[in-house]
Order: structure tokens, then sequence, then C-alpha cells
């Protein structure tokens, strides 16, 4: 590789208190196939040696990268933090306990090579977690309105998964880094993606995703479904403009119903947390009552016995 020119992928690992683990996602970024890209590690604010590892996991394998500090202002800025330091014209994201196959850059670069007239792409997944390791269903597209589809269907694209370009990057003035969007900031940055124009799913599976289940407390459960909702409102207010939330078509309604659907359920695994579950079910209920889901969910959370409480 010419270190004077710019490479042509810039990979940006956002990274928060990842001192015991980050080193071996990292390997599979040294494993690439693919070899002109630069690794731009943001330790946002940690509290370990999470740059000490990242520097020296640099510096043994000759990489063309760096390890950037910051205080602690969450992921959305350092996500953007990373990409404007970047010089390559294509990002790419790998969460700093992810992993990806070897292939991963060379495949999606040849892809994006033959198609650079979209916004967005991504690849499918396999996710891995402490009760079983699985593939999940692919998704389908269902119209030809790319921003419909994930905004209405909601199906899931891991940061880990996704490459666009820095041109798009800068043209929707990055992640949003609104509060009321953490952790929801990816999910809103691909929505704004899709809304600028085409977004391509290849159907490879060329990451494997963490998801630690049995870490994620309830009180996380209700701050991310928060954050779901207003996300979702945020949208669909704006694709049904000058329409109230009661006002919205059936669609609309079903579909920010699922997102306190969500929540009931995941947060029934626990059998705490009951009057946020109350909160839950009535929402679902009241934003869309002629769902079957929905009220098989509130049978379903009634025969518990956990509204008692």
């Amino acid at each position: 590789m010419n270190p004077i020119q710019d490479p042509l992928v810039s990979i940006i690992v956002p990274a928060f208190n990842a001192e015991k683990f980050i080193d071996k996602s990292l390997v599979t970024v040294a494993s690439q196939t693919f070899t002109d890209y630069e690794l731009v590690v943001v330790d946002d604010g940690s509290m370990d040696k999470t740059s000490i590892v990242v520097t020296e996991f640099i510096k043994k394998n000759n990489l063309r990268g760096r390890c950037i500090t910051q205080s602690n202002k969450k992921i959305a800025a350092a996500l953007n933090r990373g990409i404007m330091e970047s010089t390559g014209k294509w990002v790419a994201i790998l969460d700093h306990d992810d992993f990806w196959r070897p292939k991963k850059l060379e495949r999606m670069v040849k892809v994006i090579l033959k198609n650079e007239n979209y916004e967005l792409y991504w690849h499918h997944i396999k996710i891995l977690n402490e009760a079983r390791n699985f593939v999940p269903k692919a998704p389908a597209f269902r119209t030809d309105n790319p921003y419909f589809d994930l905004l209405f269907h909601g199906f899931t694209i891991a940061p880990s998964s996704v490459l666009f370009s820095k041109k798009t990057w800068l043209k929707l003035g990055g992640f949003c880094e609104d509060e009321n969007l953490y952790t929801v900031q990816d999910f809103d940055f691909w929505l704004r993606c899709a809304g600028e124009g085409k977004i391509l799913f290849v159907p490879e599976i060329l990451a494997e995703v963490t998801r630690h289940e049995s870490s994620t407390s309830q009180k996380f459960v209700v701050l991310h479904h928060e954050r779901m909702e207003h996300l979702v409102k945020r949208h669909l207010s704006s694709y049904f403009k000058n329409t109230n939330s009661l006002d919205w078509p059936r669609i609309g309604r079903k579909r920010l119903a699922t997102v306190y659907r969500s929540c009931l359920i995941q947060l029934m695994k626990y059998r705490k947390e009951i009057e946020e579950q109350k909160k839950a079910a009535m929402l679902m209920l009241k934003t869309c009552p002629t769902d079957w889901k929905n009220i098989l969910q509130w049978a379903r959370w009634k025969v518990s016995g956990l509204w008692k409480y």
C-alpha cells in the first residue's frame, strides 16, 4: 500500500471500556484479505486501558491506523469523530465486540464498485449470544421504496455490517447526537440514508454480531424503547405530514404499537418493572387495538398474572 495515497476504506471502531475484548475484534480486521484500509478507533472516555491495548495492537500488526481518545460523549459522537478524521472514500463500522469474516471487505468492495449509486450497503450476519448462535431471517423488501420498508417493517441492520460513503455521511450531517436518539442513532441514520436513495442488501454472512442479553438491564430495556418510540414518532410525523398521531393511518399506528409490544415482551422476561409493563401494554392496545399480535400479547400478559402486582 502506498502510504501517500488515501485508503479506499476507513474502518471506524467506537470503543468504551473494551480493554478485555477489543483485541479479538481487531484481529478480524488485521485478517482481512482486502488491505487498502485505515483503522480508526475512537476511545469514548474509557476508564480502562482500551487506548493502550489498541495502540499496541496497531503497532504490533503494522496496521495503518490510530486510536483517538475523547471524553465520554456516547456512540453517535464517537462515530462522527472517527469518520470526520478518516481519509477513506468509504466508511465501514465495526462494533468493539463484533467480528468480521476474512473476506468481508473484499466482498463488499467488489459489490460497491459494481453498484456505486447506492446510499447504504449492508450484508447478512450471524448473531452470537449466551443462549445460542443463530442466523436471523434475511430481510425482504416489500416495495420499491427502501425508506418505507425500513420504517414500517423495521428489519434490523447491524452497524458492523454496513458500508457507506463519506460523501453520504457529510450530506446527511452525520449520526444524530440528540440524547433522545441514544441507543437508536444507527437506525435513524439508516432511515435517512434510505430516504436519500437506494440501499443494497448483500445476502452473505460476513460478520458475527455479539448480543449480551444477560447483561441487559430492565431499565435499559425501558430506556431503549423510549428512544425507539421517539425515533418512530419523529419519522412517522414526517411521513404523514400535517397529521397528528391519533389520525395516522392504521399502518403508522401498527408500526408504533410494535415498539410498545417489544418493550412488553422483553420486560415480561424479567417479571419486574410492573408499572412499565402496564404502561407498554396499555399503549400497545390503545395505539392499535385491532392487530391480532397485540391482542395475543395482551392475553399472554393477562394470563401471566403480572398485571396484578
